[in-house]
């Protein structure tokens, strides 16, 4: 799914299976289940009283432990080396939480090596029980932290340069370009919003649980949703392109506003002034330029006269693809612009 490889030219089984990563990810979970079941072992061992069997167990569980751990680390090396630079290169740029995941993933291999040699190889009979659970859910948070990484990675793709992540086709782009989302539906309820919810976000994004949308568009209006919704492949989390019509963004765009607090900013969240101004700065602006990502624009924005603030808001939507036009309130408006005045030149509040 992350290196199909052959397989997208093939289509044969074999070259799907064989995958530019099949070998390094099988050696690397293999590794891991070595470890994993050192640390289940000390675990278990921690347990019983600190004879001679304790240490013979502690210090052989150690060592499977700290095998499997090495072999891990080496096999992680092979398995990134073999990931499309393109894939690579794209989430360091636009996703830091899942890198920041796999750079987590080393203070755990770190601090799981220190514990298995000084509580399994140096001191086994001090191995006690809490050292043990602690060793443990560093091992799988060592292991969660890749899988993370890897899910991640793959997007905007569930099988990268074949099917975008809401189950579209890459090879029916055109197609879908051309007649639409609704065209391609087997089935339909009669709420076109609903169905166009289902196939183009749902498989990513709920209203109010995983991903929610809700409190995203919380205080907007149905414009600047569907203006978000057509520019979805610029957003942070490297989301599919939208390929439907203008009509089918706006028909998901009137699904959403219905769900979401239609009240003001500052009546949903009580903020006056500058704090409001950052808020719709969040709700309305962050979502391609969050601080400190690669799409941030405070260096920009800082030390601008009040004037060029207005002459920028005016005209958004003509300063670059996807971007929307401000159609918020006068009064976040004025805010957001007091938001803007604060920030010091180099970037930052």
């Amino acid at each position: 799914m992350l290196t199909p490889g052959k397989w997208l030219a093939t289509g044969n089984f074999w070259d799907g299976f064989f995958n530019p990563t099949f070998w390094p990810s099988f050696v690397f979970r293999s590794c891991i289940s070595v470890m994993l079941a050192g640390l289940y072992v000390l675990l278990i061992a921690s347990r019983f009283l600190p004879a001679e069997f304790k240490i013979r167990m502690v210090r052989g569980a150690a060592w499977w432990g700290i095998t499997g751990l090495a072999g891990s680390l080496l096999s992680l090396s092979w398995y990134w080396r073999w990931i499309p630079v393109t894939i690579t290169a794209t989430a360091l740029q636009t996703m830091p939480l899942p890198i920041k995941a796999l750079e987590l993933s080393y203070w755990f291999a770190g601090a799981i090596a220190a514990l298995l040699l000084v509580f399994g190889l140096a001191f086994p009979r001090r191995q006690h029980i809490c050292v043990a659970m602690i060793t443990m859910a560093m091992g799988l948070g060592w292991f969660g932290s890749f899988e993370w990484f890897r899910e991640s990675v793959r997007k905007p793709y569930v099988i990268v340069d074949y099917m975008y992540g809401n189950g579209v086709e890459v090879g029916r782009t055109e197609v879908y370009k051309q007649n639409g989302y609704l065209s391609q539906l087997a089935f339909r309820s009669g709420d076109d919003g609903a169905d166009l919810f289902g196939h183009a976000c749902r498989s990513c994004h709920t209203i109010q649980g995983y991903l929610p949308l809700k409190p995203a568009f919380d205080g907007t209006d149905r414009a600047f949703i569907s203006a978000i919704i057509k520019s979805a492949h610029l957003l942070r989390g490297n989301m599919p392109p939208f390929l439907g019509t203008a009509g089918e963004a706006d028909a998901i765009a009137g699904y959403l506003e219905v769900r979401t607090d239609r009240r003001p900013l500052a009546a949903i969240y009580g903020l006056p002034g500058v704090d409001l101004g950052k808020k719709v700065f969040d709700v309305r602006c962050g979502k391609c330029h969050p601080i400190g990502s690669t799409g941030d624009k405070m260096r920009t924005l800082a030390g601008l006269a009040e004037e060029n603030y207005q002459a920028l808001l005016d005209n958004a939507s003509e300063i670059g693809a996807g971007m929307p036009a401000v159609t918020c309130s006068e009064s976040e408006r004025r805010a957001l612009i007091e938001y803007f005045k604060i920030l010091r030149v180099g970037g930052g509040k």
